[in-house]
């Protein structure tokens, strides 16, 4: 059956009962050279890690079960080995077939509840730590130390929310088989620490318990899914139902879309968002307006003033005082968080000392942007774009 596959991507996975030491077992058998000369021969990968994937019932661990995959799937796959066993003497083994690039784990982050912050407590903290950090020379570094002096502040004065109630994936898992899997987890690991007959036989009892319970509960799960199926059912009902059973539920995102200018089918996200964008961007394009509409934005692009006065640009380059950034801070509104957690909220509430750090480093960020201004525009060959100035500031993270 094997060479059938040499011309084709394949991935092989098994209980080969085969030692190696190429994946990992302590010595060589027969079966084991054999398999590993079939290996080499066909130029598979071997995807095993080195760690055992068996645990017998003796209490010794074994590499009976391997996972190959021909060399061009190689850059593609990731090879994981569950450390707890799920009900079985087997370790779960995990392959990933072209994994998403910088995914992330799906987990609650928790919220500053602002409503029972205690300000007097956030505002002593604030001071103290930033009349403790002397102000740094780089600008990167001294928005840093601000961001960790607003958070470790509101971490001793600021509630945060709990973690949500947590909802199982599939409708026969109850809290009782949670609680046993824990127990087991508990049981493996003392083992782990202790291979004592006590601890092995201990957790072969938990073991066996969570095995039972785990059939007994699929057992009346699928009892109430049969009882609700009747004639008149649909089909779509039915495979619904059993897609649940399983824990399959709709996708939450898109995994492929055929691009129609190249004819290809895109996989990577990266590809799939660009993919949207080029979309997007062609539906604002000049061409699917009207002459009427086209000619009226021509005309105000066309007649709007290019040169600002003089003094206006003195004066928009000058410094951020105190009393500016506290009067612009003053009028923000609004508690939503940013990506570091940090709101206006806990900026307008901040000590005197913390505020005159912000307002430094604002100055520090305006004078690096104003300065990077000036030599791209020395660098660009339109004259009229020397006379041009860009009042943009950059500011720092917590700000912008």
């Amino acid at each position: 059956m094997f060479p059938t596959f040499q011309n084709t991507p394949s991935l092989i996975t098994g209980d080969f009962n085969s030692w190696n030491r190429l994946w990992g077992s302590p010595k060589n058998t027969r079966k084991g050279n054999t398999l590993g000369k079939f290996i080499h021969n066909n130029n598979y990968i071997i995807l095993n890690n080195g760690k055992p994937t068996h645990f017998c019932t003796h209490g010794t661990y074994t590499h009976v079960d391997l996972t190959l995959c021909s060399p061009d799937l190689k850059i593609f796959c990731t090879f994981k080995i569950s450390d707890t066993l799920q009900g079985s003497d087997h370790f779960p083994i995990v392959v990933q077939m072209f994994p998403l690039q910088n995914k992330k784990a799906n987990r609650y982050l928790p919220r500053f509840i602002m409503n029972l912050a205690d300000w007097d407590k956030y505002e002593t903290l604030t001071n103290n730590l930033s009349t403790s950090l002397p102000i740094a020379p780089n600008t990167n570094q001294e928005a840093s130390n601000i961001n960790k002096i607003i958070l470790q502040s509101a971490y001793k004065s600021i509630p945060q929310t709990k973690a949500p109630k947590q909802h199982y994936n599939v409708p026969w898992w109850n809290r009782k088989l949670e609680s046993l899997k824990n127990e087991k987890n508990v049981a493996w690991r003392t083992f782990n620490r202790n291979m004592s007959t006590q601890n092995l036989v201990n957790f072969k009892r938990i073991n066996a318990l969570y095995r039972r319970e785990i059939r007994t509960s699929k057992k009346e799960s699928i009892q109430i899914l049969t009882s609700s199926i009747s004639p008149d059912t649909k089909c779509e009902t039915i495979w619904n139902k059993i897609r649940t059973f399983c824990g399959l539920h709709k996708a939450t995102s898109i995994h492929c879309i055929k691009d129609y200018s190249s004819n290809h089918t895109l996989t990577d996200q990266g590809d799939i968002a660009n993919a949207f964008s080029k979309h997007w961007s062609l539906c604002s394009d000049d061409r699917n307006f009207s002459t009427l509409f086209l000619q009226a934005k021509n005309d105000i692009v066309n007649n709007r003033p290019h040169d600002l006065p003089h003094r206006t640009a003195e004066f928009m380059e000058q410094d951020i005082n105190f009393i500016e950034f506290s009067a612009a801070l003053n009028s923000l509104k609004g508690n939503t968080p940013g990506y570091d957690k940090i709101n206006y909220s806990m900026i307008k509430h901040s000590s005197k000392s913390l505020k005159k750090k912000n307002n430094y480093s604002i100055q520090q960020h305006s004078k690096i942007a104003h300065s990077t201004n000036i030599q791209s525009q020395h660098n660009k060959p339109n004259p009229q774009a020397r006379q041009r100035q860009n009042f943009n500031r950059i500011l720092p993270p917590y700000i912008a």
